[in-house]
C-alpha cells in the first residue's frame, strides 16, 4: 500500500513542465508520488515524475476511458488530473470515485459543458458582466452565408475557429474570394474556399465567429480551488521551446499584471476548481 499521495496527469502538454518543477520544489508536496502517463516511448517528464508510462492505443475513447479506470485502481491514484479524453472521463468521475479516485475536475459544480465549448464560456462570462474580457464581435454559426453577411457588416478583420477544439486546429483568418494560406501565421481562408472545406474542418459544429486580435498569445495556466485563485504563471507564446515566463512576483508590466486579473476573474464565474488553461 502507498503511505504518500498518488497523482496522475495524462498529459503530453509542455506545460505539465512548469507544474511538475513547481510541485517538486515544494517541501510541503515532496513525499508526493507522481504518475505520468501519455502516448510517447520518452519525454523530459520522465525525469520529473515517479512513474512515467506509455500508453497503450485503442480503438474508441470509451476503451481508452475504462483501461484509465483499471490503471487508476491498480496504481492507487489519489487524485486524476486529466488533459487527454478529459470529458468522457470527467463523466465517469463517479465510476473513478468508487475506486477511491478523485478526479479533479474544471468547474467545483460539474458541468460538461464548461470543459471545451467556447460559445459557452464567452455566453457565461458575457452574462456575468465579464464582456470586455472577450473579442468585441463573436458569435456561434454554422452558416456560411451568415458568416458572409458578418464579414461584409464589420470592417474589421474576422477569423474563425471551432467551437470545440483546442491547439490552434481550425483556425483561420478570413478573407473575402478564394484561396488557403497556411504557410503564413496565422493561417489564412477566404470566404469561398472555406465552403469547400467547412464540412471537413468543422463536422457540423458551430464554430466562432469573431473580430481577430493581432499580437503575441499568452497562456495562463492556472491552480483553482473552488473558484479561488490559488497561484498563476503568464507564458508569452513564440515556440514550444522558447517561451517567456512571468509570475506575480516577477512582473511589472500592467499588461501582464492584467492577465492575472483576468484568470481570477473567470475561475472565480465559472467556480474553476483544480489545474486549468487559459489562452488571451
Amino acid at each position: 500500500m502507498n503511505d504518500s499521495i498518488t497523482l496522475w496527469f495524462n498529459h503530453s502538454i509542455s506545460s505539465l513542465d512548469v507544474i511538475l518543477r513547481a510541485l517538486r520544489s515544494d517541501p510541503a508536496l515532496s513525499d508526493c508520488r507522481v504518475i505520468v502517463t501519455n502516448q510517447f516511448p520518452a519525454s523530459n517528464l520522465m525525469g520529473l515524475s515517479d512513474a512515467y508510462f506509455q500508453e497503450p492505443k485503442f480503438h474508441s475513447t470509451t476503451d481508452y476511458v475504462e483501461w484509465c479506470k483499471q490503471f487508476a485502481l491498480d496504481n492507487e491514484v489519489d487524485f486524476f488530473f486529466p488533459q487527454r479524453a478529459a470529458d468522457q472521463i470527467l463523466l465517469a468521475h463517479d465510476q473513478f470515485r468508487a475506486g477511491d479516485t478523485e478526479v479533479v475536475m474544471h468547474t467545483g459544480i460539474f458541468d460538461s459543458h464548461l470543459i471545451d465549448s467556447k460559445s459557452w464560456v464567452y455566453g457565461d462570462l458575457a452574462a456575468a458582466g465579464l464582456g470586455d474580457i472577450l473579442p468585441a464581435m463573436w458569435t456561434a454559426s454554422d452558416n456560411l452565408e451568415h458568416i458572409r453577411a458578418l464579414m461584409d457588416q464589420y470592417p474589421q478583420t474576422l477569423c474563425v475557429k471551432p467551437d470545440r477544439g483546442i491547439y490552434g486546429e481550425g483556425f483561420f483568418v478570413l478573407d473575402k474570394g478564394l484561396g488557403l494560406n497556411i504557410t503564413q501565421s496565422p493561417p489564412s481562408v477566404g470566404v469561398d474556399t472555406l465552403s469547400h472545406v467547412f464540412p471537413y474542418l468543422y463536422k457540423g459544429q458551430p464554430c466562432i465567429v469573431s473580430e481577430f486580435l493581432p499580437g503575441k498569445e499568452y497562456s495562463v495556466d492556472c491552480a483553482f480551488h473552488r473558484g479561488e485563485l490559488l497561484s498563476a504563471v503568464v507564458r508569452k507564446k513564440s515556440s514550444r521551446k522558447h517561451q517567456h515566463i512571468f509570475t506575480p512576483e516577477n512582473q511589472s508590466d500592467s499588461r501582464i499584471a492584467g492577465l492575472f486579473e483576468y484568470a481570477e476573474k473567470i475561475g472565480r464565474v465559472l467556480t474553476m476548481n483544480g489545474w486549468s488553461n487559459m489562452q488571451f
